[in-house]
Protein backbone atom coordinates (compact mmCIF):
# COMPACT_ATOMS: atom_id res chain seq x y z
CA UNK A 1 0.00 0.00 0.00
CA UNK A 2 2.78 2.41 0.98
CA UNK A 3 4.65 1.47 -2.18
CA UNK A 4 1.54 2.27 -4.29
CA UNK A 5 1.17 5.64 -2.57
CA UNK A 6 4.84 6.42 -3.12
CA UNK A 7 4.53 5.48 -6.79
CA UNK A 8 1.41 7.62 -7.20
CA UNK A 9 3.08 10.57 -5.47
CA UNK A 10 6.21 10.16 -7.60
CA UNK A 11 4.13 10.00 -10.80
CA UNK A 12 2.16 13.09 -9.74
CA UNK A 13 5.34 15.01 -8.99
CA UNK A 14 6.87 13.89 -12.29
CA UNK A 15 3.71 14.82 -14.21
CA UNK A 16 3.64 18.21 -12.49
CA UNK A 17 7.27 18.81 -13.32
CA UNK A 18 6.69 17.85 -16.96
CA UNK A 19 3.68 20.16 -17.12
CA UNK A 20 5.69 23.05 -15.67
CA UNK A 21 8.54 22.43 -18.12
CA UNK A 22 6.03 22.11 -20.99
CA UNK A 23 4.28 25.37 -20.10
CA UNK A 24 7.56 27.16 -19.48
CA UNK A 25 8.94 26.02 -22.84
CA UNK A 26 5.90 27.03 -24.86
CA UNK A 27 5.48 30.21 -22.85
CA UNK A 28 9.09 31.14 -23.63
CA UNK A 29 8.69 30.06 -27.25
CA UNK A 30 5.57 32.21 -27.69
CA UNK A 31 7.31 35.15 -25.99
CA UNK A 32 10.42 34.69 -28.14
CA UNK A 33 8.40 34.52 -31.35
CA UNK A 34 6.17 37.42 -30.42
CA UNK A 35 7.06 40.87 -31.70
CA UNK A 36 5.78 44.34 -30.91
CA UNK A 37 5.98 45.25 -34.60
CA UNK A 38 3.93 42.18 -35.58
CA UNK A 39 1.22 42.95 -33.02
CA UNK A 40 1.21 46.56 -34.17
CA UNK A 41 0.83 45.60 -37.84
CA UNK A 42 -1.97 43.12 -37.12
CA UNK A 43 -3.88 45.83 -35.26
CA UNK A 44 -3.78 48.08 -38.33
CA UNK A 45 -6.95 49.05 -40.18
CA UNK A 46 -4.98 49.58 -43.39
CA UNK A 47 -6.05 47.56 -46.42
CA UNK A 48 -3.08 48.00 -48.72
CA UNK A 49 0.30 49.69 -48.13
CA UNK A 50 1.85 48.68 -51.45
CA UNK A 51 2.48 52.19 -52.78
CA UNK A 52 4.00 53.36 -49.52
CA UNK A 53 6.13 50.23 -49.31
CA UNK A 54 7.30 50.76 -52.90
CA UNK A 55 8.68 54.13 -51.71
CA UNK A 56 10.15 52.80 -48.45
CA UNK A 57 11.73 49.47 -49.36
CA UNK A 58 13.50 49.25 -45.99
CA UNK A 59 10.10 48.77 -44.33
CA UNK A 60 9.98 45.27 -42.90
CA UNK A 61 6.32 44.68 -43.78
CA UNK A 62 3.72 45.15 -46.50
CA UNK A 63 0.01 45.01 -45.75
CA UNK A 64 -2.34 43.65 -48.44
CA UNK A 65 -6.13 43.14 -48.36
CA UNK A 66 -6.05 39.48 -47.29
CA UNK A 67 -2.54 38.97 -45.92
CA UNK A 68 0.65 40.55 -44.60
CA UNK A 69 4.24 40.06 -45.75
CA UNK A 70 6.82 40.46 -43.01
CA UNK A 71 10.52 40.01 -42.28
CA UNK A 72 10.34 39.12 -38.54
CA UNK A 73 12.88 40.78 -36.25
CA UNK A 74 12.95 37.86 -33.80
CA UNK A 75 11.93 34.23 -33.43
CA UNK A 76 12.63 31.10 -35.43
CA UNK A 77 11.68 32.83 -38.72
CA UNK A 78 13.92 35.83 -38.10
CA UNK A 79 15.09 37.46 -41.38
CA UNK A 80 13.01 35.09 -43.53
CA UNK A 81 10.13 36.41 -45.64
CA UNK A 82 6.89 35.25 -44.06
CA UNK A 83 3.29 35.49 -45.21
CA UNK A 84 0.74 35.99 -42.41
CA UNK A 85 -3.02 36.18 -42.48
CA UNK A 86 -4.60 39.41 -41.23
CA UNK A 87 -4.86 37.88 -37.74
CA UNK A 88 -1.08 37.37 -37.61
CA UNK A 89 -0.97 33.59 -38.10
CA UNK A 90 1.80 32.27 -40.37
CA UNK A 91 0.42 30.92 -43.66
CA UNK A 92 3.62 30.42 -45.61
CA UNK A 93 7.39 30.95 -45.61
CA UNK A 94 7.82 32.76 -48.92
CA UNK A 95 11.64 32.79 -48.80
CA UNK A 96 13.90 30.76 -46.51
CA UNK A 97 17.01 32.87 -47.20
CA UNK A 98 17.99 35.99 -45.29
CA UNK A 99 15.87 38.56 -47.14
CA UNK A 100 16.95 42.18 -47.29
CA UNK A 101 13.88 43.80 -48.90
CA UNK A 102 10.80 42.78 -50.88
CA UNK A 103 7.72 43.99 -52.75
CA UNK A 104 4.57 42.11 -53.75
CA UNK A 105 2.83 43.16 -56.96
CA UNK A 106 0.15 41.31 -58.95
CA UNK A 107 0.49 37.98 -57.10
CA UNK A 108 4.26 37.99 -57.42
CA UNK A 109 6.85 38.77 -54.77
CA UNK A 110 10.15 40.42 -55.72
CA UNK A 111 12.87 40.11 -53.09
CA UNK A 112 16.64 40.38 -52.74
CA UNK A 113 19.13 38.32 -50.75
CA UNK A 114 22.86 38.54 -50.10
CA UNK A 115 25.44 35.82 -50.47
CA UNK A 116 29.19 35.61 -49.89
CA UNK A 117 31.47 34.08 -52.51
CA UNK A 118 34.84 34.73 -50.89
CA UNK A 119 36.88 37.20 -48.90
CA UNK A 120 34.97 40.51 -48.80
CA UNK A 121 32.99 39.54 -51.90
CA UNK A 122 29.21 39.90 -51.80
CA UNK A 123 26.88 38.73 -54.52
CA UNK A 124 23.31 39.98 -54.35
CA UNK A 125 20.39 38.36 -56.10
CA UNK A 126 16.88 39.53 -56.87
CA UNK A 127 14.27 36.79 -57.16
CA UNK A 128 10.62 36.62 -58.12
CA UNK A 129 8.26 34.23 -56.35
CA UNK A 130 5.04 33.40 -58.22
CA UNK A 131 2.12 32.42 -55.99
CA UNK A 132 0.40 30.62 -58.89
CA UNK A 133 3.32 28.42 -60.00
CA UNK A 134 5.00 28.35 -56.54
CA UNK A 135 8.35 28.88 -58.28
CA UNK A 136 11.28 31.12 -57.36
CA UNK A 137 12.97 32.66 -60.41
CA UNK A 138 16.39 34.34 -60.31
CA UNK A 139 16.07 37.67 -62.13
CA UNK A 140 19.24 39.62 -61.33
CA UNK A 141 22.66 38.74 -59.96
CA UNK A 142 25.43 41.28 -59.38
CA UNK A 143 27.87 42.45 -56.68
CA UNK A 144 26.32 44.28 -53.76
CA UNK A 145 22.81 45.45 -54.65
CA UNK A 146 22.21 48.39 -52.29
CA UNK A 147 18.53 48.88 -53.12
CA UNK A 148 15.75 48.02 -55.54
CA UNK A 149 12.14 48.92 -56.22
CA UNK A 150 9.61 48.66 -59.05
CA UNK A 151 8.73 51.68 -61.18
CA UNK A 152 6.34 51.56 -64.15
CA UNK A 153 6.83 47.84 -64.89
CA UNK A 154 10.58 48.13 -64.46
CA UNK A 155 12.88 46.95 -61.71
CA UNK A 156 15.16 49.82 -60.69
CA UNK A 157 18.22 48.72 -58.72
CA UNK A 158 21.49 50.18 -57.46
CA UNK A 159 24.81 48.30 -57.38
CA UNK A 160 28.05 49.35 -55.76
CA UNK A 161 31.53 48.28 -56.85
CA UNK A 162 33.72 48.58 -53.75
CA UNK A 163 36.91 47.98 -55.77
CA UNK A 164 36.23 50.73 -58.30
CA UNK A 165 34.29 53.04 -55.95
CA UNK A 166 31.43 53.17 -58.42
CA UNK A 167 27.69 53.34 -58.00
CA UNK A 168 25.51 52.21 -60.90
CA UNK A 169 21.76 52.59 -61.23
CA UNK A 170 20.15 50.08 -63.59
CA UNK A 171 16.72 49.27 -64.93
CA UNK A 172 15.35 46.06 -66.44
CA UNK A 173 11.95 44.58 -67.15
CA UNK A 174 10.06 42.44 -64.63
CA UNK A 175 11.67 39.30 -66.07
CA UNK A 176 15.16 40.64 -65.42
CA UNK A 177 15.76 41.27 -69.14
CA UNK A 178 16.59 44.38 -71.20
CA UNK A 179 19.07 45.77 -68.70
CA UNK A 180 19.96 49.47 -69.08
CA UNK A 181 22.28 51.84 -67.23
CA UNK A 182 20.34 54.81 -65.87
CA UNK A 183 23.17 56.49 -64.01
CA UNK A 184 26.80 55.81 -63.14
CA UNK A 185 28.92 57.71 -60.63
CA UNK A 186 32.62 57.24 -59.92
CA UNK A 187 34.15 58.85 -56.85
CA UNK A 188 37.58 58.63 -55.25
CA UNK A 189 36.07 57.42 -51.96
CA UNK A 190 33.27 55.04 -51.07
CA UNK A 191 30.85 57.84 -50.21
CA UNK A 192 28.03 56.05 -52.00
CA UNK A 193 28.48 52.76 -50.15
CA UNK A 194 26.18 53.37 -47.17
CA UNK A 195 23.54 55.27 -49.09
CA UNK A 196 19.84 55.15 -48.38
CA UNK A 197 17.33 55.25 -51.21
CA UNK A 198 13.66 56.09 -51.59
CA UNK A 199 11.39 56.14 -54.62
CA UNK A 200 9.32 59.27 -55.16
CA UNK A 201 7.23 60.15 -58.19
CA UNK A 202 9.66 59.89 -61.14
CA UNK A 203 12.63 60.38 -58.80
CA UNK A 204 15.06 58.36 -56.69
CA UNK A 205 15.80 60.13 -53.42
CA UNK A 206 19.38 59.47 -52.33
CA UNK A 207 21.12 60.14 -49.00
CA UNK A 208 24.92 59.92 -49.04
CA UNK A 209 28.05 61.02 -47.12
CA UNK A 210 29.84 64.21 -48.09
CA UNK A 211 33.61 64.18 -48.44
CA UNK A 212 35.90 67.11 -47.59
CA UNK A 213 33.59 68.69 -45.02
CA UNK A 214 34.30 69.96 -41.50
CA UNK A 215 31.99 67.36 -40.00
CA UNK A 216 32.45 63.67 -40.81
CA UNK A 217 28.73 63.13 -40.25
CA UNK A 218 27.43 65.51 -42.89
CA UNK A 219 24.78 64.02 -45.17
CA UNK A 220 23.73 65.17 -48.60
CA UNK A 221 20.22 64.55 -49.95
CA UNK A 222 20.07 64.33 -53.72
CA UNK A 223 17.51 63.43 -56.36
CA UNK A 224 18.05 61.34 -59.47
CA UNK A 225 15.42 61.98 -62.13
CA UNK A 226 14.19 58.80 -63.83
CA UNK A 227 13.15 60.95 -66.79
CA UNK A 228 16.26 63.06 -67.45
CA UNK A 229 18.79 60.70 -65.71
CA UNK A 230 20.32 63.75 -63.97
CA UNK A 231 21.47 63.84 -60.33
CA UNK A 232 20.92 67.01 -58.32
CA UNK A 233 21.89 67.80 -54.71
CA UNK A 234 19.00 69.50 -52.89
CA UNK A 235 19.81 69.88 -49.18
CA UNK A 236 22.55 69.16 -46.63
CA UNK A 237 22.00 67.71 -43.14
CA UNK A 238 24.54 68.39 -40.40
CA UNK A 239 24.28 64.86 -38.99
CA UNK A 240 23.52 61.51 -40.56
CA UNK A 241 19.77 60.75 -40.19
CA UNK A 242 18.58 57.57 -38.49
CA UNK A 243 15.71 55.53 -40.02
CA UNK A 244 14.33 58.09 -42.53
CA UNK A 245 10.75 57.57 -43.68
CA UNK A 246 9.19 58.95 -46.87
CA UNK A 247 5.51 59.87 -46.73
CA UNK A 248 4.08 61.63 -49.76
CA UNK A 249 6.42 64.50 -50.59
CA UNK A 250 7.99 64.67 -47.13
CA UNK A 251 10.96 62.82 -45.72
CA UNK A 252 10.87 62.43 -41.92
CA UNK A 253 14.31 61.97 -40.35
CA UNK A 254 15.60 61.31 -36.85
CA UNK A 255 18.78 63.18 -35.99
CA UNK A 256 20.74 63.57 -32.79
CA UNK A 257 18.69 66.46 -31.44
CA UNK A 258 15.20 66.11 -32.91
CA UNK A 259 12.73 64.78 -35.45
CA UNK A 260 12.70 66.76 -38.70
CA UNK A 261 10.47 66.98 -41.76
CA UNK A 262 12.18 67.54 -45.13
CA UNK A 263 9.54 68.93 -47.49
CA UNK A 264 10.41 68.05 -51.08
CA UNK A 265 9.64 69.67 -54.42
CA UNK A 266 10.94 66.97 -56.78
CA UNK A 267 10.24 68.68 -60.08
CA UNK A 268 11.99 71.87 -58.94
CA UNK A 269 14.76 70.03 -57.17
CA UNK A 270 14.11 71.94 -53.95
CA UNK A 271 13.66 71.02 -50.30
CA UNK A 272 12.96 72.76 -47.01
CA UNK A 273 13.66 71.55 -43.46
CA UNK A 274 11.33 71.87 -40.46
CA UNK A 275 12.00 70.86 -36.84
CA UNK A 276 9.05 68.92 -35.42
CA UNK A 277 10.04 67.53 -32.03
CA UNK A 278 12.94 67.54 -29.60
CA UNK A 279 12.02 64.14 -28.14
CA UNK A 280 14.92 61.73 -28.60
CA UNK A 281 13.45 58.65 -26.92
CA UNK A 282 12.86 56.69 -30.11
CA UNK A 283 14.66 54.36 -32.45
CA UNK A 284 12.70 54.73 -35.67
CA UNK A 285 9.66 56.22 -37.38
CA UNK A 286 6.78 54.10 -38.64
CA UNK A 287 3.49 54.80 -40.35
CA UNK A 288 0.08 53.28 -39.79
CA UNK A 289 -3.45 54.09 -40.87
CA UNK A 290 -5.95 54.35 -38.05
CA UNK A 291 -8.66 56.93 -38.51
CA UNK A 292 -6.25 58.71 -40.83
CA UNK A 293 -2.67 58.56 -42.00
CA UNK A 294 -0.63 58.64 -38.80
CA UNK A 295 3.04 58.72 -37.97
CA UNK A 296 4.35 56.87 -34.95
CA UNK A 297 7.67 56.80 -33.15
CA UNK A 298 9.04 53.49 -31.91
CA UNK A 299 11.34 53.61 -28.90
CA UNK A 300 14.18 51.26 -27.98
CA UNK A 301 11.79 49.02 -26.02
CA UNK A 302 9.67 48.41 -29.14
CA UNK A 303 6.77 50.56 -27.90
CA UNK A 304 4.87 52.80 -30.31
CA UNK A 305 3.61 56.31 -29.71
CA UNK A 306 1.44 58.41 -31.98
CA UNK A 307 3.04 61.52 -33.47
CA UNK A 308 -0.05 63.59 -34.24
CA UNK A 309 -0.14 66.25 -36.94
CA UNK A 310 2.65 64.59 -38.88
CA UNK A 311 5.29 64.73 -36.18
CA UNK A 312 4.15 66.69 -33.14
CA UNK A 313 3.84 64.38 -30.09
Amino acid sequence: MKIQIRIMVSVSVLAGSVAIIFLAYFGFRNWYNSSAITDWIVSSEEQDTTERHRQNMEESYQILPDHILLIPDKGEDRHKLVRLNRQGKTEQIVAEEEVDSFLELNQKVYYDVWGYTGWDDEISRIYCYDYETKEHTLLIECPDINWFSVYQDQIIYVCHDSMEGQMQVYSCDLLGKNKKVLYQAKRETEDYYDCQFFLTENQILLLYDIEDTKSANDCQIAMLSLKTKEMRDIITLETWPWKPFLLGQSLFVLQEDALYQIMLEPEKGLADKKRLSGDKDYDEIACLYGKGEDLYSRNYDGEFRLLSERGNP
